[in-house]
């Protein structure tokens, strides 16, 4: 009996134990990369220097948030400053709109673009912000920003 409790308790922990891995595997969307050469979020805005474009960038980052629209973009946090807005070109992949706290790695292209006082508040309602906060928009502003053409969630 005691042989048969134990090969039974072991079945049940590996069993668990393949869910649980299952569960943490990496999820790919839009096109596919590498992720080993990825730097920081944080460390973006160092490497752009006073470029205003930089192409094939991999970037990995905590998702801070996801367009609670349609999950067509998402932020990453940034230590240093404001978070990094990542957007999936041309609306070719969208994402599951809970991710935030989750792990990401981004390939793309990244920008410094001034984002009209429209597209802030398009934004701003995607994010599900109160109308009060969203009147207070009124300038334009220079951000930083991806162009994804692939995302990987871990």
């Amino acid at each position: 009996m005691n042989k048969l409790m134990t090969t039974f308790f072991a079945g049940v922990l590996i069993f668990a134990t393949s869910l649980s891995a299952i569960a943490q595997k990496a999820t790919p969307y839009g096109k596919k990369f590498k992720t080993n050469t990825a730097y920081s979020a944080t460390e973006l805005s160092s490497r752009m220097g006073d470029k205003d474009k930089l192409e094939n960038v991999v970037i990995s980052g905590e998702i801070a948030q996801v367009c609670q629209a349609e999950g067509c973009w998402m932020k990453l946090k940034n230590e240093t400053g404001a978070d990094i807005f990542v957007k999936f070109k041309d609306h070719s992949f969208m994402i599951p709109k809970d991710l935030a706290g989750r792990k990401a790695y981004v390939n793309g292209t990244a920008i410094r673009k001034t984002v009209s006082v429209e597209d802030q508040k398009h934004y701003a309602e995607d994010e599900g912000l109160a109308p009060e906060e969203i009147a207070k928009i009124t300038q334009p502003k220079v951000e930083l920003r991806v162009d994804a053409t692939g995302v990987v969630i871990e």
